[in-house]
């Protein structure tokens, strides 16, 4: 009988492949995170995170930017930057407004 490989298995989600496009572009800044199914409120935005330049957060994990504000826009990805400046997040995908409201409240 052959050996099988193991391999171990971690509960972090493989990173999407739109991520992975989005960081073969030179934004010229550095990027902090990539941003999936994002929705904004206000001058926030919602969204999963992929990788967070800091490490503490991990990929798949829901957060809030601070305020920010879209400074570029490239093949169709979005470049925010923290209205303090240091901060800089591109958007990879938009949370549907259909997909928000897939589950109307009784």
């Amino acid at each position: 009988m052959s050996k099988v490989a193991r391999c171990s298995v971690n509960d972090e989600p493989p990173i999407p492949l739109k991520v992975l496009a989005a960081k073969r572009i030179r934004w010229g800044v550095i990027i902090d995170a990539y941003l999936i199914d994002v929705a904004r409120v206000g001058a926030r935005y919602s969204a999963k995170v992929f990788s967070d330049r800091s490490g503490l957060i991990q990929d798949g994990e829901t957060v809030a930017t601070p305020p920010a504000k879209t400074v570029d826009e490239q093949q169709g990805f979005v470049l925010l930057q923290s209205l303090c400046g240091r901060d800089h997040y591109v958007v990879v995908s938009w949370l549907e407004a259909d997909e928000a409201s897939t589950h109307p409240c009784p």
